[in-house]
């Protein structure tokens, strides 16, 4: 029987690596005109009894930086996605 790569321990083995090498991921948005980078931090304690987050390891971003283009026309087109995805609570 062949294991596919994609299963849920390869997922938690890569995640568990990234946790325990502390990985920082940069991630840069040209579309929207935004940086950040972001790691993997284990989950408190306090955190899984008082919110009820069963989860072991949490996202963590840090270093939020808007970097919009030089040219008017594109950066008013970035601003403009860039509040659009707030509204829409996908940022």
């Amino acid at each position: 029987m062949t294991v596919s790569p994609n299963n849920r321990i390869s997922h938690a083995t890569r995640l568990f690596d990234a946790w325990a090498s502390s990985t920082t991921k940069h991630v840069y948005s040209n579309r929207l005109g935004i940086s950040y980078d972001t790691r993997y931090v284990a989950n408190i304690p306090k955190n899984l009894d008082t919110y009820n987050d069963q989860c072991m390891y949490r996202k963590r971003f840090d270093n939020f930086n808007t970097v919009h283009s030089d040219t008017s026309s594109l950066s008013i087109r970035q601003q403009k996605r860039f509040e659009r995805a707030c509204r829409s609570n996908n940022l």
